[in-house]
């Protein structure tokens, strides 16, 4: 059950949950003075099919989506359970999407390197200061790989696929078990939604919108008339947000710049009415601009002007 979680510098924070294959995403935009961002996915193999079987070999798979933006780093994060590590190695590699292996294999554990059981909260980054060969079971902490992870780099999308081998046969230790992995990607930029903004920046991170906010700008228009000594009229959009507790400002139409009436907010259902005695004259009503971060930015409307006579 892969888990996926991406953060920028400072208050960037994006959230992305697969649950047996469904997608949700929970984001709160920021703003941040670097671009840098990073994506993490982790897998849990599910029961009975995350063992190290004796002698051979468990592989797990991150399928990335393709969305314009080139990896610059990789980070592995591994928990296993196996009584002997030294028979195990672990590697990584990449693959398009058709399943070709386009980088080398990069082991990140080398046989018979590792000694003692089991990896906890063990972290594989080059910019560790400390290699994996130095620490001791259950190698908790960040260490660099036995290769540097610069060889899955440069792709966009595409399929990571994790190996944990066991080469020794028959020594009694029955195996391992894969409990999860994490494979985290960093990127130069942070625009995985494509649609020119900085997710760092971006208002509504994961859906592509307006150029200057990063969120979707909704059909929205406002109605008006006068009956039974009251503007009234309906404010009305397919989002929501854009049509509830907005305000309306009813103007009367001037030689010189036009009088405002009044404002009042639009009810649940997206009506107003403004209580005003009769007067002749052209009016019309106006909605301002909204943005609702993560949801919409709200465009500003006029009604057709009308007349009172």
């Amino acid at each position: 059950m892969p888990v996926i979680s991406r953060r920028g510098p400072a208050p960037l924070v994006l959230v992305l949950t697969f649950v047996a294959s469904a997608l949700s995403l929970v984001a709160a935009p920021g703003r941040a003075a670097a671009a840098t961002c990073e994506q993490s996915v982790r897998d849990v193999p599910a029961p009975l099919v995350n063992t190290i079987p004796d002698g051979s070999n468990h592989q797990s798979t991150v399928d990335m989506p393709e969305d314009g933006t080139a990896v610059t780093g990789v980070a592995v994060a591994v928990d296993l359970h196996h009584a002997n590590l030294a028979d195990l190695s672990i590697t990584l590699q990449w693959f398009d999407d058709a399943g070709v292996a386009s980088s080398p294999e990069v082991t990140l554990v080398g046989l018979g390197t590792l000694s003692g059981a089991n990896l906890a909260g063990t972290v594989l980054d080059d910019a560790a200061a400390t290699s994996i060969t130095t620490g001791t079971a259950p190698y908790t902490g960040t260490f660099r790989p036995a290769q540097p992870l610069s060889g899955v780099v440069g792709h966009i999308g595409g399929k990571y696929v994790l190996k944990v081998e066991d080469h020794v046969n028959g020594d009694g230790d029955s195996g391992g078990v894969l409990d999860d992995w994490t494979l985290t990607l960093r990127y130069a930029t942070c625009d995985l939604d494509s649609d020119a903004v900085e997710d760092h920046v971006d208002a509504c991170p994961g859906a592509a919108g307006d150029p200057a906010t990063g969120c979707p700008v909704p059909v929205a228009e406002v109605s008006a008339a006068y009956r039974r000594g009251r503007f009234r009229g309906v404010v009305s959009s397919p989002v929501a947000a854009c049509s509830v507790a907005r305000p309306v400002t009813v103007w009367k139409v001037r030689p010189g710049p036009d009088r405002a009436l009044g404002t009042r907010s639009t009810r649940s259902d997206g009506s107003y009415r403004l209580l005003r005695a009769r007067h002749p004259g052209r009016y019309y009503a106006t909605v301002p601009t909204l943005l609702v971060p993560g949801v919409a930015d709200c465009p500003s409307v006029s009604s057709p002007r009308f007349r009172i006579r």
